[in-house]
């Protein structure tokens, strides 16, 4: 099935900010699927979760869906951090490394931030497309979720995904590609908004973090966490702590020794230190754990 197209919408390279690297690098453009490749289902009580993920050093008796875990983050070897980003992770760890002096022997022992470097194949995400990734993400595995995300981009000329052909479309055509009917829900409401500039993609990178908050958490299916990674991965935004992220507490509990996973609450404390630079200080924190997708 192949559905119309629209220009408006067409992704082109996000001026001044950092891509995302919330999940691992879509190929946007029109690919075939493998014959071979099954079809997954999904869970439709999704709202606001990542993809299923293991996570090292996790101790939780919740099932992966009910909480939030922390992003698969893909850096390839051959990424250069650019100039402007090294300057600026330079102040950070500076910084990080005076406030937080275990957090600093972490820092050493992981090396260079690598915060927001992604491969070629990502450079040309909007904010529209990232949001509508992050949707059809949720709540599954990456290897499923990629399989559903090719699909779904292969039902567009064009390869990729536009708030026109989305909202043309019927729900039998878009979950085809395997999203419940309650994903299709999301990606309609997403796509309604973009469609009628609720929501100001074109300048959300002027916005202050509250701002584009107050924006996105009106999205079916977007919550705090998913407004997070936005803006840690897509804007490149410095100074988030995903307080409610599973791995970035039991990065802590097992950073100072602590006998039990701290609560959100007690994370933010323990973050104060870290700004203006907490999302620096996340990243190590993730990995730390040494569970993302090699």
């Amino acid at each position: 099935i192949m559905l119309g197209s629209s220009s408006s919408h067409t992704p082109r390279r996000s001026p001044r900010h950092l891509p995302d690297d919330t999940q691992t690098s879509p190929m946007i453009r029109k690919r075939k699927v493998a014959s071979s490749s099954s079809s997954s289902s999904q869970k439709k009580t999704a709202t606001d979760t990542p993809p299923v993920s293991v996570l090292a050093s996790s101790s939780s008796s919740l099932p992966p869906s009910s909480v939030n875990i922390s992003p698969p983050i893909v850096v390839p070897a051959s990424s250069v951090i650019p100039e402007d980003l090294t300057a600026k992770f330079a102040v950070a760890l500076d910084h990080l490394r005076k406030v937080d002096p275990a957090l600093g022997q972490l820092i050493d022992r992981v090396g260079p931030c690598r915060l927001g470097v992604r491969s070629a194949d990502d450079i040309n995400i909007t904010p529209y497309i990232s949001l509508l990734r992050a949707i059809v993400f949720q709540q599954l595995s990456t290897k499923a979720a990629s399989t559903i995300w090719r699909r779904f981009c292969d039902l567009f000329p064009s390869g990729v995904p536009t708030p026109a052909g989305i909202l043309g479309a019927s729900d039998e055509t878009l979950r085809s590609a395997g999203l419940s009917g309650q994903k299709v829900s999301y990606v309609r409401d997403l796509s309604q908004r973009a469609s009628v500039e609720s929501i100001p993609f074109e300048t959300i990178h002027e916005l202050d973090d509250g701002a584009i908050h107050t924006h996105l958490i009106a999205v079916k299916g977007i919550g705090k966490w998913s407004v997070d990674m936005f803006l840690m991965f897509y804007l490149g935004r410095l100074d988030i702590l995903p307080e409610g992220d599973l791995g970035i507490q039991n990065a802590i509990m097992k950073l100072y020794g602590l006998s039990k996973r701290p609560l959100p609450k007690q994370v933010l404390e323990t973050g104060e230190k870290w700004r203006p630079y907490a999302s620096v200080a996340a990243w190590y924190l993730w990995r730390s754990l040494d569970n993302m997708p090699k």
